[in-house]
């Protein structure tokens, strides 16, 4: 009957410490979870403006020029750099306020865009800036290939006619030199 005491007498006291254990364990995770914050932040500064530029059929375009510059008088345009798949870090890093940002390429309506670029309890909450460009209906200087391996650049009348040659893109002859098929009448070194 001793044997049935002491089961009885050391079952109370092992639950009473299992639910001190477990009462213990609950008050430190929730005051663990009430003192967590939701986000992260990082010292890292992160670039204001995240800028894609694509064609109308949504393919990313690498080769554009794109500009930035802060919407107030007297801001000069900063040239945004290609990274790759149609994307673009411009010169602008945790600056908020409003922006515009422009882009133009041989063969394409120009684009611009309008973006505000917030302050975040971290730091700046980046912009992201679409910029979709339509081909343009008139002439360009077309880079194509003849002759299977020659390639050249010659006017073409519209996008599309440039486009229907082998491997046809409409290029900006302006830094080509003189004499140049696409720019015959320019009376400097360069097309341009």
């Amino acid at each position: 009957m001793s044997h049935m005491s002491r089961v009885s007498d050391s079952t109370p006291h092992l639950t009473l410490v299992a639910v001190l254990a477990a009462v213990a364990g609950l008050a430190t995770m929730s005051t663990f979870a009430a003192c967590q914050l939701p986000f992260a932040c990082s010292t890292e500064a992160l670039p204001s403006l995240s800028v894609h530029v694509q064609d109308s059929a949504g393919t990313g375009i690498d080769d554009a020029t794109v500009t930035a510059r802060p919407d107030e008088d007297g801001a000069a345009d900063q040239a945004c750099a290609a990274i790759g798949a149609g994307n673009y870090r411009c010169p602008f890093f945790e600056d908020a306020g409003d922006f515009v940002v422009s882009v133009s390429r041989p063969g394409f309506v120009d684009a611009t865009a309008a973006a505000t670029v917030e302050v975040g309890s971290c730091g700046v909450v980046p912009a992201d800036v679409l910029l979709v460009l339509s081909a343009s209906d008139g002439p360009c200087c077309c880079a194509s290939i003849i002759e299977g391996d020659i390639i050249t650049e010659t006017p073409a009348d519209t996008v599309a006619d440039c486009a229907a040659r082998e491997q046809g893109t409409c290029i900006d002859p302006s830094d080509r030199l003189t004499p140049h098929a696409c720019c015959p009448d320019a009376t400097g070194d360069r097309c341009g």
